[in-house]
């Protein structure tokens, strides 16, 4: 009996955690599933056909469905990988010795820790499509431009200012990450390197980037994670606009639930999303694992 209980004791350890994974995040997943089988309109709380896959058709069909996820893509993945290269220049930065290293350190880690709502606030005044902007404010002043420049106004250019807020955001989080894997490397493998006549931009490809890929590897998994699924930094700036033209599968699903009022297609998306993000997951983390053996 004693041994059954020790047997028994890290389930009951671990089922307030399992309860609470169930409810905050399978629970949704599964109604989020349900939703996306039926015609769910929030002002006709009792008419719910069961529709079946209508919602995924509707879908294929829809244009902006196909331009919200190829903006999903080129949003997420861009700020990953500028992010990434910005960040390890920094990470390589702050890993000298100089006065001031910790300053900095905390300077640049600073914009990941404010709240994206700050952030999308930030930029939107920056970027602010008057003579009041920050941005057009310098140009006017430099007389770059006679008119205001509508940043929002055209969707690469509102993509641009998108990224570029988000890559502000991330390149913190990627040079901390990526400081501490630096930091973990042993200066002897510099030292031998040297011994045998590497420069500085060897030792860093054939001796830094190896030593760190698996952790740039799982970062931009994580951050790429979370960028597929940044709502509100997109909504503040520009709510998907011009038109719908800045959209991503976030963004879309949010407007067809809390403007159109259309929570069975905005069900679809989410299942969608979840389905590119396990597929896109899964790849990245075989990789990590592959990685991992051949070490």
């Amino acid at each position: 009996m004693k041994i059954g209980k020790e047997r028994m004791f890290p389930y009951f350890v671990c089922a307030p955690t399992l309860v609470l994974m169930l409810v905050v995040d399978f629970y949704p997943i599964l109604f989020m599933l349900y939703l996306s089988v039926f015609q769910v309109k929030l002002l006709q709380p009792d008419y719910k056909p069961f529709v079946g896959f209508d919602n995924y058709l509707a879908g294929f069909r829809d244009p902006v469905f196909w331009e919200s996820t190829g903006n999903s893509f080129i949003w997420a993945f861009s700020i990953v990988l500028l992010s990434l290269v910005i960040g390890l220049v920094q990470a390589t930065l702050l890993n000298q010795d100089f006065k001031g290293r910790g300053f900095f350190r905390a300077l640049f880690f600073f914009p990941y820790i404010l709240p994206s709502v700050v952030t999308a606030m930030m930029w939107k005044l920056i970027f602010e499509q008057n003579p009041l902007g920050l941005a057009n404010h310098i140009l006017i002043s430099l007389n770059l431009v006679d008119q205001p420049v509508l940043w929002l106004n055209a969707k690469w250019v509102a993509l641009f200012v998108l990224v570029g807020a988000g890559v502000w955001k991330g390149t913190g989080f990627f040079a901390v990450m990526l400081l501490a894997g630096l930091q973990a490397i042993p200066t002897e493998f510099y030292d031998a390197g040297r011994i045998d006549g590497c420069s500085s931009i060897q030792l860093f490809f054939n001796i830094t980037i190896p030593s760190i890929k698996n952790i740039i590897l799982i970062t931009s998994t994580v951050y790429w994670i979370w960028m597929f699924n940044w709502l509100d930094l997109i909504w503040i700036l520009t709510k998907g606009g011009p038109g719908t033209s800045t959209h991503i599968l976030t963004s879309y699903a949010y407007a067809k639930a809390f403007k159109s009022w259309d929570f069975g297609y905005a069900g679809m998306l989410s299942v969608v999303m979840i389905i590119i993000m396990i597929s896109i997951v899964t790849i990245m983390l075989r990789r990590a694992s592959e990685a991992v053996e051949s070490l």
